[in-house]
C-alpha cells in the first residue's frame, strides 16, 4: 500500500492551521489527516469534522492514528471546511475549534480514466456500531465456551481414603479405605458419602 498524504492539522488556542491545504480532487484512500493539539484536547475523546459538497457533516474518531480523509468529501473542486471536536466528562464537556472554513482546498484533478470508488470509512456512528457489533460478538464467543465447559463433565473416580471421605465429590464417585475394606460411594443428597 502507498504512503498516505498526510495533511497534519496544528490545533493552537481552538485556531487550526495547516501546512499542505490542497487535496487532488477525486483523490481516494490517499490523503489523511494527522492531528497536533495542544494540551487542552488532553484526555478527551476527539472527532474531525468536515462539511461534504452536499453541506453534509462527516465526523471520524479520531484515535492517535491518521484518519483518511473520505473520498465522498473530495468529488467537487471547493473550500473544504474542517472542525475538531473533543468530549469529555462523560459529554459534559465539548471542547471545538474556531470555524475554519477555508483551511483545506480541493483543487482540481488532472484527467484519469474512471472505476469504481473505493468505500469511505464509516463515521463516529458506524465506527461506534462495529464497537458494538465486535463487543457482542466476543461476548457470545465466551458465553459459548463457558457452556461447553460447564457440560464437560469428569468421568467418576475411585479414591483411597483412611476412614469416612469428608470431601464431596460427583454422584457415582467412590473410596475405599485400604485397611478395613470399607466401600462408599458418593451420592446428590447432601451428604459426603454413604456406605
Amino acid at each position: 500500500m502507498p504512503d498516505l498524504h498526510m495533511h497534519t492539522l496544528v490545533v493552537r488556542d481552538h485556531v487550526v492551521s495547516c501546512l499542505d491545504p490542497d487535496i487532488i480532487q477525486h483523490s481516494k484512500g490517499h490523503d489523511a489527516i494527522q492531528l497536533d493539539l495542544d494540551a487542552e484536547w488532553d484526555g478527551l475523546d476527539v472527532s474531525i469534522v468536515m462539511v461534504g459538497p452536499d453541506y453534509k457533516a462527516v465526523e471520524v474518531l479520531y484515535t492517535g492514528e491518521p484518519v483518511t480523509i473520505p473520498a465522498s468529501v473530495c468529488e467537487d473542486t471547493r473550500w473544504l471546511p474542517v472542525g475538531i471536536v473533543g468530549y469529555g466528562d462523560g459529554g459534559n464537556v465539548r471542547v471545538l475549534t474556531a470555524r475554519a472554513d477555508r483551511l483545506l482546498k480541493v483543487v482540481p484533478s488532472g484527467p484519469f480514466e474512471g472505476g469504481e470508488p473505493i468505500p469511505d470509512p464509516p463515521d463516529v456512528l458506524g465506527q461506534l456500531l462495529e464497537a458494538r457489533d465486535e463487543a457482542l460478538e466476543a461476548a457470545e464467543r465466551a458465553e459459548q465456551a463457558a457452556e461447553h465447559a460447564e457440560s464437560v463433565k469428569r468421568g467418576t473416580q475411585v479414591s483411597v481414603t483412611d476412614g469416612r471421605p469428608t470431601i464431596g465429590g460427583i454422584e457415582g464417585d467412590s473410596a475405599i479405605d485400604p485397611v478395613t475394606g470399607q466401600f462408599w460411594e458418593f451420592v446428590d443428597d447432601g451428604t459426603s458419602a454413604s456406605e
